[in-house]
């Protein structure tokens, strides 16, 4: 099945949002490179407003670039079909290792769980500290930090999936029962509240896959979504060492911690989580590698035979379908969405560089036209030498060059716009009708457009 540029192979998994599946791709070099579409159910793209909320989501979790988290590449539109194209991963996820140990009445080596879910801590962290280009916090929560959620890969990576959509979308009223019953067994106090959350709840949620992990229960056992609901508001759970007695205190203090009700007394971000983790591991005299991590791991999850060629971010090349190419650049041409679609909106340094010399351009040609009055006034008095001034044959030359600079018309006609206006004031330097009023408007002028190019430079 074609979706765009897409193969469709197999569905992966399904769920009450969106099915999953393995597609390939090929690249400019013409080799196939595999990735996964998370295609969005059509009866909710229906919905201008949902959608609107996933294109938002989409376009902070596409800046999302870290060991610890998969990768989203890009929102796109194809055929009535809205789907995420995301990395793929050889991988099974933290469910699968705990069934299989529960299966065999095993739990995950305490150390062991504490790696992989300070491995966990490091991507939340870098969501929670993402920032904008501007350097404005987007205070991304993930919401949804299960062990569905996170992945292990046969050469050890160990990453947070399902960003994007688990923030905007409301489970209960979208999910069926059946489906929403497995999010709510890790989910904070504040959340079950339905009460503004932060990071925090996050951090919660973690030590709950920790628990889960480390004593082979289930960290709500309730039988019914309502209770599961009524346990997750007062955070109503079996103390580790009631289930495990030869639980460590030293992880359990940890875990209590970061599982408190009161979300002021839990770590204050996945990075200290993390730190305090690391402690343990070190307090019991070991050393946690990513080598030990798949000697332990290979044996208890079953992966594909032969990895197949994974497409990496900087192969992913967006097209037509790409929505977030047009929701950032409505206005501007496609080639310049494909050309700057991971600078989100910034302008490039060429770009800043031309505009920055077409202003001292400018300003040279302000000079001159001082220099010229008073020669008219003062003909005894020495000009000066001007060889040494900004050329505005420079400025010129860059802005016929420069190929960039065919997709920034609408600045360029802006500034040619000013540099005509400019002109038009140097004519009338030489009359000697010219008025203190337009010497103001010149002055005017010009701090404008140097307060505008500084402004694009910050």
């Amino acid at each position: 099945m074609k979706l765009g540029a897409y193969t469709l192979i197999k569905k992966i998994a399904e769920g009450g949002v969106a099915d999953i599946y393995l597609a390939k791709i090929k690249t400019s070099q013409l080799q196939d490179k595999y990735l996964v579409c998370k295609c969005i159910r059509q009866s909710l793209t229906q919905d201008d407003e949902f959608l609107g909320s996933i294109i938002n989501e989409a376009q902070c979790t596409t800046r999302l670039r870290h060991p610890n988290i998969l990768e989203v590449f890009d929102l796109c539109a194809c055929d009535g079909n809205a789907f995420l194209a995301m990395e793929y991963l050889d991988a099974q996820d933290f469910s699968k290792l705990i069934i299989h140990n529960n299966a065999r009445n095993e739990t995950v080596p305490y150390t062991y769980a504490a790696y992989a879910i300070g491995q966990v801590a490091l991507g939340l962290h870098a969501a929670h500290t993402l920032n904008d280009v501007h350097g404005k916090p987007f205070h991304l929560v993930h919401r949804d930090v299960s062990p569905e959620n996170i992945l292990f890969s046969s050469d050890g990576a160990i990453k947070i999936g399902d960003f994007g959509i688990a923030k905007t979308v409301q489970m209960p009223d979208i999910t069926p029962p059946d489906v929403v019953k497995g999010k709510f067994n890790y989910m904070s106090p504040e959340q079950a509240w339905a009460d503004k959350i932060d990071l925090r709840s996050d951090i919660f949620s973690l030590a709950a896959v920790l628990y889960e992990a480390t004593t082979g229960h289930c960290f709500y056992p309730a039988e019914s979504i309502e209770a599961c609901i009524q346990c997750a508001r007062m955070a109503l759970f079996e103390l580790p060492h009631n289930v495990c007695p030869t639980f460590p205190p030293a992880l359990e203090a940890i875990m209590l911690k970061a599982l408190d009700l009161d979300k002021k007394c839990r770590y204050s971000s996945a990075l200290e989580f993390k730190l305090a983790l690391d402690s343990f591991i070190a307090s019991q005299g070991v050393n946690i590698t990513k080598e030990d991590w798949i000697e332990y791991i290979k044996p208890r999850i079953e992966y594909p035979p032969m990895p197949l060629p994974r497409l990496c971010a900087s192969e992913f090349e967006p097209d037509a379908s790409s929505l977030l190419a047009h929701s950032i650049y409505r206005g501007v041409s496609d080639d310049k969405a494909v050309e700057d679609i991971n600078t989100t909106g910034q302008i490039g340094a060429e770009e800043i560089d031309q505009l920055r010399r077409q202003v001292i351009s400018m300003m040279s040609s302000e000079f001159n036209v001082l220099v010229l009055q008073n020669a008219a006034q003062n003909p005894q008095s020495s000009t000066p030498n001007t060889a040494s001034m900004p050329s505005t044959e420079d400025a010129d030359e860059t802005r016929t060059t420069n190929p960039r600079n065919r997709t920034v018309s609408s600045k360029n006609a802006t500034v040619d716009a000013s540099n005509a206006t400019l002109k038009t004031h140097h004519e009338a330097a030489l009359c000697p009708k010219m008025t203190y009023k337009k010497w103001i408007y010149i002055g005017v002028l010009v701090a404008v457009i140097l307060l505008a190019v500084l402004i694009r430079s910050c």
